[in-house]
């Protein structure tokens, strides 16, 4: 999939893409940011409810997505398939998604693949056979067979806040889990667990002025943060 080059004059920018800033945290705990976030002056306030997110990560054989995000690549793209509740068993409501990047600005192109069985044994064939069978549009489809393959599996808790103004959405992430998939294709047993958490922000474009009020509220720097190349190092130096 290409990604559109945009300029700063591109409407489908404004009306698009999102600001996403986040910030991977070694010394703040979840109960100190949730506390953070609740006595924000902007009133931000808890919606939904905490859920369990699941992310197989897909790059090509070079690991081209990986080394764009670490190169600094001002436009990239990211491919998962995402879905929430149990890892193992039947994947209810799972979706292919595409994190399209400029610079701080994403957006996201998400299509409905069809349920189907994750277990320890899934693996790059079972990832064949899933698209395959997926009603997803033809061209999407066939980059996906041709030029991806399962990664790593992410996989943490999520609570999510908006702010009084509704303009204004923040995540925080805990209990983060990598797991990786070998030259085979399949799930390793192995997994590596980080005790970070993970702040986002997210807002539209229209909102950016007003953002750096916000964030002076918070005692730590918010900049950007991939939990995909987070996975993939947590791997790196575990061999090391």
């Amino acid at each position: 999939m290409k990604i559109k080059r945009l300029n700063s004059t591109d409407e489908d920018l404004k009306k698009d893409y999102r600001y996403e800033l986040k910030s991977c945290l070694d010394n703040v705990s979840f109960e100190t940011l949730q506390n953070l976030v609740k006595l924000h002056p902007s009133n931000f306030r808890e919606v939904y409810h905490e859920r369990q997110i699941n992310s197989i990560y897909l790059d090509d054989i070079s690991g081209n997505s990986y080394t764009k995000n670490v190169d600094g690549f001002n436009e990239r793209m990211k491919c998962r398939i995402r879905w929430y509740g149990d890892l193992y068993g039947v994947v209810a409501k799972p979706r292919l998604e595409f994190k399209i990047k400029k610079g701080p600005l994403g957006r996201k192109k998400i299509f409905d693949v069809g349920d189907f069985s994750f277990s320890r044994g899934f693996g790059h064939k079972d990832y064949l056979d899933l698209i395959k069978k997926s009603e997803i549009p033809a061209d999407i489809k066939e980059n996906c067979l041709k030029s991806f393959r399962p990664t790593i599996l992410v996989r943490y808790l999520r609570k999510y806040f908006m702010s009084y103004d509704r303009n204004y959405r923040i995540t925080i992430d805990r209990n983060l889990e990598y797991y990786l998939f070998n030259q085979l294709g399949s799930i390793k047993l192995s997994k590596t667990k980080s005790n970070s958490v993970i702040f986002e922000m997210k807002y539209e474009y229209a909102f950016a002025e007003d953002v750096k009020k916000l964030t002076r509220f918070f005692p730590f720097r918010i900049d950007k943060n991939s939990k995909y190349v987070n996975g993939i190092e947590s791997f790196i130096g575990q061999k090391a």
